[in-house]
């Protein structure tokens, strides 16, 4: 059976809402710098649209029992929230909010393959190629025009986006999509401004772990390049110098900025008589010195349900803000052992993806080690889903379910 109009048209809608999702994350962010961040945002009435959308597009056309069985496992988190959230006298909406964060990927991820089934387009390519200029756009743009607030008291600025890890996922996300497209497929001037906003970006935010990956994943692609192409590699590595000295000439006063914040936290987590504990008290920004406390918070006498079903509140704050660790301590051992799977199940289960996108994967299952709001947070959450679906989109193409050849696919 053929693709139909109306299923076109309604996929058409899907990209043009997932498209403009960071534009809905500045409004949220505006109207909270205004109003105040309780209750229900408009971003969040957002993703509820889309998820719906999703899932009348899952059930319309097709629904895999893989990702079936993962939506399902996954509702235990909306259900823990709703369970538990009178207990600790919060909010109803925002828990049930909360909980339903944590499905909002796995829906995405199954929707944005029944929508790449209809469609005759490279969709998630697509998208991260208007969003690699879109996200770190707004961004520049709002610093420029004032708009919004510092990322910490001493440095960096966020502008109207609400979450910094979330802003700065989707950032290093971009940038390693910019830098993979300017040094291994092809370099011209889209991908050198792109790579450019995103580096400026990255810096007018200043968190270290967009940086730190931006780096690793230059030397990475540039290691592919020597490999492969040897004179071409020259040339990029020539361009890519002249690039970086012009930017940190352009980017000099916020570059010293960071460097300083991140020279003084460095010696303040230099307490401890491990290095290794140092090292990854500063990766973490002090959050593993958070694990110890949380954990003497479990309640001796209701161990075996505080270990099974997690014994801090489900609220969006996080216990520790290190996604896996918010997965045990709020959720419990169900909660790890669901996340866990899916994201073996959908993610690395199959490992024959193009290697851009088995690197950018363990990139973000890193970054949602160290850090929180990757895994469930709005934009980051969404980014990720889109990523996962071009490594997706570069096995099918082997299997003839698209009409480009894979070395066009990326």
């Amino acid at each position: 059976m053929g693709i139909m109009p109306k299923q076109i048209s309604f996929t058409s809608l899907l990209y043009g809402l997932i498209i403009i999702t960071p534009f809905i994350d500045n409004v949220n962010g505006a109207f909270v710098l205004k109003y105040g961040g309780d209750g229900v945002s408009i971003g969040t009435f957002y993703r509820m649209l889309i998820i719906l959308l999703m899932v009348y597009i899952l059930l319309e056309y097709e629904l895999k029992i893989k990702y079936a069985v993962w939506i399902f496992f996954t509702l235990y988190f909306p259900v823990n929230c709703l369970l538990r959230y009178d207990f600790y006298s919060l909010s109803l909406a925002s828990s049930i909010s909360y909980g339903i964060k944590w499905i909002f990927p796995v829906i995405m991820i199954a929707g944005l393959g029944e929508m790449q089934r209809l469609s005759n387009k490279r969709l998630c390519i697509s998208i991260l190629d208007i969003w690699s200029f879109v996200i770190p756009g707004f961004l520049i743009a709002e610093f420029l025009l004032g708009l919004g607030e510092k990322s910490y008291w001493d440095a960096g600025f966020r502008g109207l986006y609400f979450s910094i890890n979330d802003l700065g996922f989707s950032l290093t996300v971009m940038m390693l999509y910019s830098l993979y497209r300017l040094i291994i497929v092809e370099v011209n001037l889209k991908y050198v401004l792109a790579t450019a906003v995103n580096f400026i970006a990255i810096i007018i935010l200043a968190t270290k772990s967009c940086l730190l990956f931006s780096v690793i994943a230059l030397i990475y692609f540039m290691i592919l390049k020597v490999c492969s192409d040897f004179k071409k590699a020259v040339i990029c590595i020539m361009l890519m110098s002249v690039l970086f000295v012009l930017l940190c000439y352009i980017m000099d006063e916020k570059i010293i900025e960071m460097t300083d914040r991140y020279t003084l936290f460095y010696e303040q987590s230099d307490m401890s008589n491990s290095a290794l504990f140092n090292v990854m008290s500063f990766l973490t920004s002090a959050r593993v010195l958070r694990i110890e406390d949380v954990w003497h918070e479990l309640s001796f006498d209701s161990l075996i349900i505080g270990l099974l079903f997690g014994w801090k509140p489900p609220y969006n704050g996080g216990a520790i803000e290190m996604d896996w660790l918010d997965a045990f301590f709020q959720h419990g051992l169900v909660g790890i052992l669901i996340l866990g799977g899916y994201c073996y199940s959908l993610f690395f289960k199959v490992r024959d993806y193009k290697k851009p996108w088995m690197f950018m994967l363990i990139v973000a299952m890193i970054c949602s080690f160290f850090s929180g709001h990757v895994l469930n947070g709005a934009l980051s959450s969404t980014v990720l889903a889109v990523l996962v679906q071009c490594a997706f989109t570069s096995r099918i193409t082997s299997e003839g379910k698209l009409d480009e050849c894979i070395n066009r696919l990326l």
